[in-house]
């Protein structure tokens, strides 16, 4: 009979449960075909310490870990207590941070994985409703060393804060950009959230269940900026009539 692979979160119980006290020695301790098991390590770990940043971990917080992480409800025990070591762990959050951008690497793909994964941390730090100023202060110093370029942040930080929403911010784009080039970098977004190409870039189930939510995301910002459009269209040819202009408002 062929000897069964254990599910990963045996395996991370098991490495990590003897680690107990020092879980930045385990990551040392992996070798090159682990990444998968270093990756998930550090993740969870940022997600625990994110969580106890403010200073409480909630309930809400841990549901959307859990969510996030797409637990099978057999494996809900190894995981607990995986996400408690890490929580317990004293290494700091920046030693997994950096962790993380070493077993990704350099490449473009790997820089769009680095997103995935704040994007991530940011759906844990509002899980409770509240953008605390050291969830703030975490994420950007994790932002800082993804090397993720200030827009990049602002756009996360736009989608995921309700009083930051910005539509155009989360599209990337500034305030006066035209129709054409709203339709362009929506889709262009869209299709770099799509769970395919997720996986064609190597990222993990994870961040690929973040894909549908970053997608409605980026469809309500587009449907808000076409309705800003078509308000200013209205307001344009009330002023062309009035004018007797002949010239109608560019876009469609």
């Amino acid at each position: 009979m062929l000897d069964e692979t254990p599910p990963l979160w045996q395996v991370l119980a098991a490495r990590i449960g003897s680690f107990v006290n020092d879980i930045k020695s385990l990551l040392l301790t992996l070798g090159p075909n682990e990444n998968n098991v270093g990756f998930s390590i550090a993740l969870i770990a940022l997600s625990a310490k994110l969580a106890k940043a403010d200073g409480k971990v909630t309930v809400d917080e841990v549901r959307v870990f859990r969510s996030i992480l797409d637990i099978p409800p057999h494996e809900e025990a190894n995981a607990a207590l995986v996400f408690n070591l890490c929580r317990q762990d004293m290494t700091g959050y920046a030693t997994y941070a950096r962790q993380m951008v070493r077993i990704l690497g350099d490449s473009e793909a790997s820089h769009q994985r680095r997103l995935d994964v704040l994007d991530a941390l940011f759906y844990i730090a509002m899980a409770d409703g509240e953008y605390h100023p050291e969830e703030a202060n975490f994420l950007k110093n994790v932002a800082t060393i993804f090397d993720c370029s200030p827009e990049d942040f602002l756009a996360l930080q736009s989608r995921h804060v309700p009083e930051i929403w910005n539509p155009w911010t989360v599209l990337g784009l500034p305030s006066n950009a035209g129709f054409e080039e709203m339709r362009a970098a929506w889709k262009r977004l869209v299709r770099e959230s799509h769970p395919d190409l997720m996986i064609a870039r190597g990222a993990p189930t994870e961040t690929i269940t973040l894909a549908n939510r970053r997608i409605a995301d980026l469809t309500r910002a587009q449907g808000e900026i076409i309705r800003l459009f078509a308000i200013r269209d209205s307001k344009t040819e009330t002023i062309t009539q009035a004018s007797g202009a002949s010239e109608s408002w560019p876009y469609p």
